[in-house]
């Protein structure tokens, strides 16, 4: 074989060679895993939401170091007393026919109290407070201003001391709104059932529309569990295979057939549906057992607040409790039609317990937002809003009605919802929208945003991301 020959093979090969590299790397940029340039990674820069470019930047990090000397001993202790607080120092540049504008906006973010939010260009979104902030400009230099800044992290203004446990404190209050609701609504019924059996079966008729109600709530979610028996129906037919003739690995059958978690998970939902069923059968019960003394009418409004509890603990989280409870809230007050003394006797009876199962259900909800873990500052301040609004009504409907140990225990619960969620959800980070031109991995993602790329699931979740390969252009996410 000639020289020229051996030159024509390798030089076949290496063309070979590069056309699967670049088909490799045309692959591996579609689908968002190629290593992106430095410039691609860049992000502009803004301070308050006011955009500026970025000439150089220097910083300080490390630790905060406390060095002891001690007499004839030539090394240093030194003491590690945290992390330091990083200072960035930023020059910058305005350009543009508008670029008095921009100056101006700047001077008065710049004099704005408090921190505020720095976007870096490589270190991301950082909370700083500007110290000062210094602006040149030259008279052949038109169209063109350059800025000084100096920037320290802020951190939350905390301060040592005692932390009271809310949660707890908003159950205990809860339950005592419960002893007074039924107190009052006892209270209110004796008078109302003296007028007879007819009344009575009023009360029944209210109690069958409450059990009507959350059998409506129960098979609402009933086609979540479908889905789940479907897949449970096809993952028992694996099972079974694998419990006769062996795992097709190669492991060997189990002496007895296991479960599977879908299928325990489906008959704790079977359980469970059939608990809240007969807790509200129990209703309907004590309704119909109602006499003219108040040992009577008590286990009325306690198999309520126990329908309320079964269903919560159905329920697959507190958020989704507090949805629930809030439709259950919306029932339907009975309209006096009939001016005789009996008819009005049985309109206020059906009045007075459809209050007492509406406040019950308020109940309800501060006992689920006491379990509810918030996911940023704005959830706990949207969920604080809406649960101490829910609330507020059902007091002042309770002052207007003359029940006042419901208001006044109302009242003590809507400070403990908003006291609770204040607490909780005070230090969490706040929602802020991001913008991205194409879609890209999560986890090229996290690194950008958190320098974590560890929080690439939970920023899929945040976004609804279909996959986490392909997140949307633009979403909310948590800010730190």
């Amino acid at each position: 074989m000639s020289f020229q020959d051996v030159l024509n093979t390798v030089s076949r090969a290496a063309g070979a060679l590069d056309g699967v590299v670049s088909a490799a790397g045309q692959l591996t940029n579609a689908l968002g895993l190629g290593g992106q340039s430095y410039w691609d990674q860049l992000r502009p820069a803004s301070y308050r939401g006011i955009p500026f470019a970025v000439l150089a930047s220097d910083g300080e990090f490390g630790r905060r170091l406390a060095e002891h000397e001690y007499p004839n001993r030539d090394v240093l202790w030194v003491e590690d007393m945290g992390r330091r607080g990083r200072r960035i120092n930023m020059i910058g540049f305005l350009v543009g026919d508008d670029v008095i504008s921009q100056m101006q906006q700047m001077i008065a973010a710049a004099e704005q109290e408090g921190r505020g939010e720095l976007v870096h260009p490589t270190l991301g979104t950082l909370y700083v407070s500007l110290g000062p902030m210094r602006v040149s400009e030259r008279w052949d230099q038109g169209r063109y201003i350059e800025l000084s800044m100096q920037f320290i992290e802020a951190g939350d203004r905390e301060f040592p001391g005692e932390q009271q446990d809310t949660a707890s404190w908003l159950r205990d209050l809860a339950d005592q709104a419960g002893l007074s609701v039924e107190a009052d609504f006892v209270a209110g019924l004796i008078n109302q059932v003296k007028q007879g059996v007819a009344v009575v079966q009023a009360v029944v008729n209210v109690a069958a529309q409450w059990v009507t109600r959350i059998n409506q709530v129960v098979n609402a979610a009933k086609s979540i569990y479908n889905s789940v028996a479907g897949i449970a129906g096809q993952l028992q037919r694996m099972d079974s295979f694998a419990n006769r003739y062996g795992d097709p690995r190669g492991v060997a059958a189990p002496s007895s057939p296991t479960p599977s978690p879908t299928r325990r998970a489906v008959a704790a939902s079977a359980v469970q549906r059939q608990t809240v069923s007969v807790a509200a059968g129990a209703v309907a019960t004590a309704a119909g057992r109602l006499g003219a003394q108040a040992s009577a009418i008590q286990p009325l409004p306690t198999a309520v607040t126990q329908s309320v509890q079964a269903l919560c603990a159905s329920c697959i989280s507190p958020m989704d409790a507090i949805n629930v409870l809030t439709a259950l809230h919306q029932m339907p007050m009975p309209q006096n039609v009939d001016t005789s003394p009996m008819g009005k006797a049985m309109t206020t009876a059906q009045q007075l317990t459809v209050t007492m199962m509406r406040r019950a259900s308020v109940i309800g909800v501060c006992r689920s937002v006491a379990d509810y873990q918030p996911v940023s500052y704005d959830d706990a301040a949207a969920l604080r809003a809406r649960v101490a609004l829910l609330v507020e009504n059902e007091a002042v409907a309770a002052a207007d009605a003359g029940d006042m140990a419901s208001y006044l225990a109302l009242r003590n619960l809507r400070t403990a919802v908003v006291a609770d969620l204040t607490a909780r959800g005070g230090s969490l980070a706040r929602i802020t929208q991001v913008a991205i031109p194409q879609p890209m991995p999560s986890m090229v993602l996290a690194q950008r945003l958190y320098r974590d790329p560890a929080r690439a699931t939970e920023l899929a979740k945040q976004a609804g991301a279909i996959h986490p390969l392909f997140m949307p252009t633009q979403f909310n996410a948590l800010a730190q």
